[in-house]
């Protein structure tokens, strides 16, 4: 179940869909039968010489309430007033919560801060920062004003991967904790 009306979620896949045709055309790849294939699939080549099928446009649920993944954060954090914090460490889904929550603001997060919000030593988060890149699920954008300073962005795949997430457990997310 999702927690957003049936209306509202059909307005962002028509919007979606709308936007995806207009980057195609300006990208000058929109088929020339563009209006008779919306919601079809078609043959897109890959790297190789093979070719894989691809619903087109691709669709995923909207990413969660920022104000929701906050306060799953806080929850979480709140645990360490009662427990030693050691027992509950799982970094990488703070930093994933974290993102998750700053893609939605629309904010950028600088590895300093992610460290932080990681709830372990700046070594460890570091490790599993690197971790997160090499599986293809955050990027490292440079900050162009102060070369000493990077930001982590969410992957498109970890944005679709969160959202499918987040809609499976439904409207009460914070009550999974």
């Amino acid at each position: 179940m999702n927690a957003y009306s049936a209306d509202f979620v059909h307005g962002l896949e028509a919007l979606s869909q709308s936007l995806s045709q207009v980057l195609a055309k300006l990208d000058g790849n929109a088929p020339s039968n563009w209006d008779d294939m919306t919601g079809t699939a078609i043959m897109i080549p890959d790297q190789g010489s093979h070719a894989r099928q691809t619903p087109w446009p691709a669709t995923r649920p909207p990413l969660p309430d920022p104000r929701l993944i906050r306060r799953i954060i806080r929850q979480r954090q709140l645990r360490s007033r009662f427990f030693a914090a050691e027992l509950f460490a799982d970094p990488v889904w703070d930093m994933l919560l974290d993102l998750t929550a700053a893609t939605a603001e629309h904010r950028r997060i600088s590895v300093t801060s992610l460290c932080l919000a990681s709830g372990v030593p700046p070594t460890t988060a570091l490790r599993w920062i690197s971790v997160l890149e090499n599986a293809g699920l955050v990027e490292r954008q440079h900050d162009s004003t102060d070369k000493r300073r990077a930001f982590i962005t969410l992957s498109d795949t970890a944005i679709s991967q969160i959202a499918r997430y987040f809609e499976t457990i439904g409207p009460n997310a914070s009550s999974a904790v």
